[in-house]
């Protein structure tokens, strides 16, 4: 999770105490004083916390640093899904081009927007069974084709609170439901009829 701190007003990240969560606060060159608050739940994440102070001023400073970190870390880190913490909706082409690279990456107003904290979130294998079927059975939905891109899109509907054990769970339920066959890595659905059956 990256931070633009110069453009959220308050920061809550008493969730987000997991392993598979790090969070990048960036700071503008006049941020001198943090709330002792986030300071505190910045300590308590440890090594998965981190602070990375812009020295200078000037237009889209702090965000060029959050894009050049997003940019190093995609090529070091496997799997990861970046979530920019911003109001700044320039981020949207960035992360527009990122997608198109096949690196998961969304942006949302606050921590709390984030689809993990919501409630109601899938969280059984079940859940998220029924939930995946949902989407790739909607009249919009994108059926994936092969094995890798049913398994990354299994990963971005549910990021980041999922394993790759978990991943692998939903997909072999998926095939146990009948949902889908995978057949030497090749996904395919089954032909739904008139009568729905």
């Amino acid at each position: 999770m990256l931070v633009d701190y110069e453009n959220v007003s308050s920061l809550d990240l008493s969730n987000l105490d997991r392993e598979d969560v790090r969070v990048i606060v960036f700071l503008g060159p006049n941020q001198v004083k943090l709330p002792a608050a986030l300071v505190l739940q910045m300590q308590a994440l440890g090594s998965r916390g981190e602070y990375v102070p812009v020295c200078a001023a000037g237009p889209n400073a702090l965000d060029f640093h959050i894009a050049f970190t997003m940019g190093e870390r995609s090529g070091r880190e496997h799997p990861v899904f970046f979530h920019i913490i911003s109001k700044d909706a320039g981020f949207d082409p960035l992360l527009k081009y990122m997608k198109a690279k096949k690196i998961l990456a969304a942006r949302y107003s606050s921590v709390a927007e984030l689809p993990w904290l919501k409630p109601g979130a899938p969280k059984t294998t079940k859940e998220r069974v029924e939930a995946f079927a949902a989407k790739v059975n909607s009249p919009n939905g994108t059926k994936p084709r092969t094995e890798k891109t049913l398994s990354n899109a299994i990963r971005a509907l549910f990021q980041p609170l999922i394993t790759d054990e978990e991943v692998a769970a939903v997909r072999a339920a998926l095939v146990a439901k009948k949902v889908l066959q995978i057949t030497d890595g090749k996904v395919s659905y089954p032909v739904v009829g008139p009568s729905g059956t």
